[in-house]
């Protein structure tokens, strides 16, 4: 099945026009933690093009990320500037055996062979380490309006989303595919950001609904002027907090004493 996210201009569109969402749902992780977080190693599995690696940097001395789309890779080194970064996939991570205090999967699991990358992750994850995995849905609401709302479901009726392989995977879900991994706290969140409308915009051409329609022979000109268009009177001129929610899970390695580790 051909990969949507592993083209250039979808590259693009991730580097630089994404929500900050990553911030959010990790400040969330460490106050539910209950203490400082700070790693000599980090790896963000399914990187992408940097965006949530570069929340790990203020979080470990060394931080790595891995993806498997190569043209995303060619931007997240200037996106989060101080890590490193190598083509891989949760299945087959190139990186030594507990070699990680802290991993960090963000809707990436979602498009693997789950069931082959948690013995992966277990293997490299040091321990005592830490495994966060959270994921999150586009933002289509707001707090004071169901305009948004209303729109996104036209968007997607105009361009519908593509039929994949995606995962489902919930914290609940999760728990059962983590075997030999310690089960830590995990939550459901909200969480708002102010977007403009032409930031939104930029973002909803960074969907898969549109890369699709484009490769389906659709012009890109004319799906970002219907865009643009429509969402004016949606934001009405001025920044609009978009709502955005998802979950996070953390799991452990347990240590070689069969301890289990503070999570």
């Amino acid at each position: 099945m051909e990969n949507l996210f592993a083209t250039a201009d979808m590259a693009q569109g991730y580097a630089a026009a994404r929500p900050a969402v990553h911030g959010l749902v990790l400040r969330e992780v460490w106050k539910s933690l209950g203490q400082g977080v700070r790693a000599a190693r980090a790896l963000d599995i399914g990187c992408g093009s940097g965006l949530s690696t570069r929340e790990l940097l203020p979080l470990c001395g060394k931080c790595f990320g891995v993806e498997p789309a190569v043209s995303m890779l060619r931007l997240a080194r200037a996106v989060a500037p101080g890590a490193e970064f190598a083509a891989g996939s949760a299945e087959r991570l190139p990186f030594a055996d507990g070699s990680m205090e802290l991993m960090t999967a963000a809707g990436s699991l979602n498009f693997c062979d789950v069931e082959r990358a948690f013995p992966e992750m277990l293997r490299v994850l040091a321990e005592g380490g830490r495994l966060v995995v959270y994921d999150f849905e586009p933002g289509r609401l707001m707090r004071d309006s169901d305009a948004l709302e209303q729109w996104f479901g036209e968007f997607q009726r105009r361009y519908p989303p593509p039929v994949n392989a995606a995962v489902h995977l919930d914290p609940e879900r999760l728990a059962k595919l983590a075997r030999g991994f310690t089960c830590g706290p995990w939550a459901r969140f909200e969480g708002g950001l102010a977007l403009e409308a032409e930031f939104y915009g930029r973002y909803m051409m960074t969907e898969t609904n549109v890369a699709q329609a484009a490769r389906r022979g659709g012009d890109a000109g004319e799906i970002r002027a219907w865009v643009e268009t429509t969402l004016r009177p949606v934001f009405a001129g001025r920044p609009r907090e978009v709502l955005f929610d998802g979950y996070w899970a953390v799991f452990g390695k347990p240590s070689s004493e069969r301890t289990r580790p503070a999570l």
